[in-house]
Order: C-alpha cells, then sequence, then structure tokens
C-alpha cells in the first residue's frame, strides 16, 4: 500500500468511525435535551427522567468493560461492532416507540449494553490502521468531532418526532458500511500502521 493509499484508507476510517460514534453520542444525549418532552408526553416525575438518564450511563460503562475486553479476546472486533451498531439501532427504535416508563428504561438499558463498547473497538482499529504519525490525530478526531457536532450541536434541534428515525437510519448504513470498509483485526495483533509496537 503507498503512502497516498494509506492516508486516504486513513481518512475513510476517520470519516466512517466519527460518524458512526457521532450518531451514537446523537442518543447518548437525547434525554438530556428532550426530557421535558418526553416527560410531559409520558406523564413522568423528575425521578423517572432522572433515571432514563442514568439506566444508560450505568450499562454504557459495563458494557465497555465487557465488550472491548471479548473483543480482545476473540479478535473479532468488526463482527462486534457490527452487532453493537445493529442492536442499538432496534434498540433506540424501541425507545421512539415506548408507550410507558418501563419500556423506555428498558430500552436505554440494552442501549447502554449495546453502546459501551463501540468506542474501544473504534479506537483499537484505527490503531491498527492509522500511521505512527496521525495515530492520536486521527483519534481525537474521531471521538471528538463527530460526538461533539452530532452530540451536542444537532442533537438539540433535531426534534423527537424525526430524531429517533433519523438516527437509526443512519446506524444501519453505517452497520452495513463497517461489514465492509473496517478491517478485522485479530486477537492481539500488533497495530500494521507505521510499524508501531504493540505495547501502546
Amino acid at each position: 500500500m503507498t503512502q497516498k493509499d494509506g492516508l486516504s484508507y486513513e481518512t475513510r476510517m476517520i470519516v466512517v468511525l466519527g460518524f458512526m460514534f457521532g450518531i451514537v453520542f446523537f442518543d447518548r444525549n437525547a434525554m438530556a435535551f428532550l426530557g421535558p418532552f418526553v416527560a410531559r408526553d409520558l406523564h413522568l416525575n423528575s425521578t423517572q427522567v432522572g433515571m432514563l438518564g442514568s439506566a444508560l450511563s450505568f450499562t454504557w460503562a459495563l458494557s465497555g468493560l465487557l465488550v472491548s475486553a471479548l473483543s480482545d479476546a476473540t479478535g473479532k472486533r468488526k463482527a462486534i461492532l457490527v452487532v453493537a451498531i445493529v442492536i442499538f439501532s432496534l434498540s433506540s427504535l424501541l425507545s421512539g416507540l415506548a408507550a410507558t416508563f418501563s419500556v423506555l428504561l428498558l430500552s436505554r438499558l440494552l442501549m447502554g449494553l449495546s453502546e459501551g463498547g463501540i468506542l474501544p473497538i473504534c479506537q483499537s482499529l484505527l490503531v491498527a490502521e492509522s500511521s505512527e504519525k496521525r495515530r492520536g490525530l486521527n483519534m481525537g478526531v474521531m471521538q471528538n468531532v463527530g460526538s461533539n457536532f452530532f452530540g451536542s450541536f444537532l442533537a438539540p434541534i433535531v426534534r423527537r418526532e424525526n430524531g429517533t428515525e433519523l438516527s437509526n437510519i443512519k446506524r444501519l448504513v453505517e452497520a452495513r458500511t463497517h461489514a465492509t470498509l473496517a478491517p478485522e483485526v485479530g486477537a492481539y495483533d500488533a497495530p500494521s500502521g507505521g510499524g508501531a509496537s504493540p505495547a501502546l
């Protein structure tokens, strides 16, 4: 692979993974912006609204540990990532259709479980495919640009009526894109880009 081709592939990886994580953060922060509307529609009190946010954070934290460990142990990072995106899309759809607090809470728990391992897997894919001199930049752009643009800038201006459907469609497209674009990095493989050492 030539240097030009390598940079082009890195750029494509950043765009796809950054876009995907941005849409993940779109739903991650949704309750912060949509809480008043959800509370009005489902007749929730402040405690219930708080639980909807904390439930996703709790399962996100657990999933980040478990899913990232699973991906390292099996080396099936791409497959796990695609499955996580699909499950997250379905649970997000469930949250949009929820008519009761219990169903909405369950969907938020499932969203956190499927969502928590996405960032660690994305970062490991970028480490493996980025040249050494661009590794930190690539990881920073992927994590911060997408999440802040979609999760913090775009999310507040998208209404509840179309926000869930919009993010679901995009995530399903991303799942297909990951299945064809992202490489599979084996268990405990050393990063290939730039000839870096395994101890990163």
